[in-house]
């Protein structure tokens, strides 16, 4: 007795409520990459009074982008990123002589603005002199004599700017249009799926290049004072009026790289092999349910069938299916459900997604029997209305009665216990639920008394479903400890008065303390127990319907003995404490 209460404890620690996180869809995609390594070049020619000074350039530059996968579904955000980088081989070429820019190089790769090209010393006296000799020929034979007074006195770099126009196309944006390399080796920005997005569409991003090159001269004062050569550049300064800052324009590739990605919208379709079945009062029928994914689709989808009219049940041979893939639905009337046409629909939920197909349920009447030897008559189905639930709650699709018939169908009905119990339960349940149920939809004074009355059970079996989830690793320990907890706490909420008030009257009359003894209940339990687990090993569905009821049973009146007895302790020892005060 003291183990059961130490166990009725323990649960009702458990939380009632167990939060179901919906799956996360785990679509297969590639996170894609571009890479180009353009060449960049230049060729300008300026004319002067003795001649054209001629220069040009390549560069050689590698583009990185990665970060957007080949799939993309609306309302994503995907953070990418953008980079540039030099390699070798950049030259510089001045009056037809081609000088390698490769000793600059790492001015290049560490993104300077203004790239020095004195360390190519042969380009810059070169530079010079030709110069020289398109302003004033001859004079770049002297410029060469102080080769050494010229180059340090001498400004002579290339001013770089390097942009990336960002190109977005279809359902996407992003946070940026440009990037501009001399900010920065790399920079990550956002990409943005439009909530609107269509399934098939294509987003693509395209990437534009704009470099321009602009060319620096300039002298110091220097080479103005000295003997040699001072003309000479006095002559230079007066032409260009320095600093001579020549733009070599801007330069764009052919190619312009882009990537592209493609609208997926991960989604399941649901149909039924039939619209219509015929089923005769007392027999079933099998309607074979299909899944198939879209997209990708790969959650998990429950299925429920909603619309089933009185004495009418359903259940599926897989209540919960990966599309693709198949269940089937077994609808059973009882001899006494009603004969109409009814539609019912087949709810798939999975994924964020819900959809559903009809069927029409045609119930036929039993034709009236010939004159020959009686069959065998088979089994009857299980009813499947939850008729005081329905009536209570206005509805058979009020959360209440839907999760009463998930409980039912899609766990306890799936194990061999939960079913013996049932033929029990619905054969005691559907004889007077009927009747009870017109007088609760009738007045509505009785429909708000049975609310209140029914608050307590429908929390009890939510923590039923949460035990039964939390065993779920084994169904039919699953259903035979959601079962223990069910009748146990029903007992307990609903039944324990009825052994205090024997108690109390007991001791009123009698002036002595009346303990109920719960051994005999103990030992049945343990029986029950028993012939449970010899059902379940020798599959034994009569044993398992004995066992399980009784079970259900002894389990209900030990709880209720238990929490009696101990309330009217609890109220004698108060009831002691007062009237020895009162002497």
């Amino acid at each position: 007795m003291k183990r059961t209460l130490v166990f009725l404890f323990l649960v009702l620690l458990f939380p009632i409520g167990l939060l179901i996180q919906p799956q996360v869809q785990a679509v297969s995609r590639i996170t894609q990459s571009l890479n180009d390594s353009p060449t960049f070049s230049w060729s300008k020619s300026y004319s002067f009074e003795h001649g054209s000074f001629a220069v040009a350039a390549q560069v050689p530059m590698g583009f990185s982008f990665r970060g957007l996968p080949n799939k993309i579904m609306p309302g994503e955000s995907f953070s990418v990123n953008i980079g540039t980088g030099f390699g070798t081989g950049a030259t510089f070429t001045v009056g037809g002589a081609s000088f390698s820019l490769d000793p600059v190089i790492p001015a290049f790769q560490q993104y300077a603005r203004e790239v020095d090209l004195r360390p190519v010393a042969k380009l810059a006296l070169y530079a010079v002199s030709d110069l020289a000799n398109v302003i004033e020929p001859g004079t770049g034979l002297i410029i060469g004599t102080a080769s050494d007074l010229v180059l340090s006195n001498t400004e002579l770099y290339l001013i770089n700017q390097l942009i990336v126009d960002i190109e977005p196309s279809g359902p996407i944006s992003t946070s940026i249009t440009s990037f501009d390399a001399w900010s920065g080796r790399s920079q990550t920005f956002s990409v943005k799926v439009n909530p609107t997005a269509q399934r098939g569409q294509t987003a693509s991003l395209a990437f534009m290049y704009r470099y321009v090159l602009t060319l620096h001269i300039d002298f110091a004062d220097k080479l103005y004072e000295s003997e040699l050569v001072g003309r000479i550049f006095k002559k230079i300064a007066s032409v260009l009026k320095l600093p001579w800052e020549p733009s070599l324009g801007f330069n764009l590739p052919t190619s312009q790289p882009s990537i592209s990605s493609k609208v997926i919208i991960p989604d399941f379709t649901i149909s039924a092999s039939t619209s219509t079945i015929n089923i005769m009062q007392g027999n079933s029928g099998d309607v074979t349910v299909s899944l198939s994914p879209i997209d990708e689709f790969d959650s998990t989808v429950s299925l429920q069938a909603v619309g089933l009219p009185a004495c009418c049940f359903a259940t599926f041979s897989s209540a919960s299916v990966v599309p693709p893939g198949l269940s089937t639905m077994t609808l059973s009337t009882t001899p006494s459900a009603p004969v109409g046409s009814y539609t019912l629909s087949i709810v798939g939920q999975g994924g964020g997604k819900t959809h559903q197909t009809s069927v029409i349920l045609q119930v036929n009447p039993t034709p009236t029997p010939t004159p020959t030897p009686t069959p065998t008559p088979s089994k009857a189905p299980l009813p499947g209305g939850c008729l005081v639930a329905t009536a209570t709650y206005g509805s058979e699709l009020s959360p209440e009665v839907q999760f009463l018939r998930e409980f039912r169908d899609q766990e306890v009905m799936q194990t061999s216990a939960g079913r013996g119990f049932m033929r029990v339960f619905n054969a005691w349940y559907y004889s007077f639920s009927p009747s009870i149920a017109k007088i609760i939809a009738e007045n509505p004074l009785v429909q708000a008394v049975f609310r209140i009355l029914l608050y307590p059970l429908m929390g009890i079996l939510h923590l039923s479903a949460a035990t039964y989830s939390l065993l779920g690793f084994n169904s039919e320990l699953a259903v035979l400890m959601a079962g223990l907890v069910a009748s146990a706490l029903i007992g307990a909420v609903y039944f324990s008065p009825l052994p205090l008030i024997l108690l109390l009257a007991c001791w009123k009359r009698k002036q002595t303390l009346i303990v109920l003894d719960g051994k005999p209940l103990a030992i049945a339990w343990t029986e029950t127990l028993a012939s449970i687990v010899v059902g379940e090993a020798l599959s034994l569905p009569n044993l398992l319907t004995l066992g399980t009821s009784t079970f259900v049973l002894v389990t209900l009146s030990l709880s209720a003995l238990a929490v009696g007895t101990r309330i009217f302790q609890m109220l004698k020892s108060v009831i002691d404490l007062r009237s020895s005060g009162s002497r």
